[in-house]
């Protein structure tokens, strides 16, 4: 693989131009090696980390977009991200089920499904929210980690939804 001079990727003979959704792709989708379940848990693990981080695999701001080199280096991982160690011990466990850069070591759904990160709030005491000081506000998990969406007031003064339910079973 190499970069482009259109700002793409290059893999064989296609080239993949980054895209805002391309940061949550995982490393053997922008190796154009397949698609699966695997590579949406990936996906998950990416969007939890940006929601209670505001960063990338790669560390980096969210707001910052991805560029190709960016994408590159996600598809030519071969050890884990490192995760901010200001998550709380539950979260960082669930990441770390999911964001491994070979799709048959990550956590499977049926089983990420309960884990305690995503325990209904009768099975989990109230813990310390996903998001940091630093973080979003609105990107708040709600203290009783209700698996419903609650409504947060936003920036404009209108009610949006919080983190909402992630469990569930795909039937793997």
């Amino acid at each position: 693989s190499r970069m482009s001079s259109a700002g793409g990727v290059t893999f064989g003979d296609s080239v993949v131009t980054p895209a805002p959704q391309a940061v949550y792709a995982a490393p053997e989708v922008l190796r154009q090696q397949g698609h699966g379940r695997q590579a949406d848990i990936w996906s998950l693990g990416c969007l939890v980390l940006e929601m209670g981080t505001r960063t990338t695999v790669l560390g980096t701001k969210c707001e910052d977009g991805v560029d190709a080199p960016e994408l590159l280096e996600i598809a030519q991982m071969r050890y884990p991200p490192a995760l901010p160690d200001t998550l709380p011990p539950d979260v960082a466990d669930f990441l770390r089920h999911c964001l491994l850069p070979e799709p048959q070591a990550r956590g499977r759904a049926h089983r990420l499904a309960h884990h305690p990160f995503l325990a209904p709030p009768a099975a989990c005491p109230p813990g310390p929210s996903l998001s940091s000081a630093s973080a979003n506000p609105a990107l708040v998990v709600h203290p009783s980690r209700s698996l419903q969406p609650t409504p947060v007031v936003g920036a404009a003064g209108h009610e949006t939804p919080s983190v909402a339910s992630l469990g569930g079973s795909d039937g793997q």
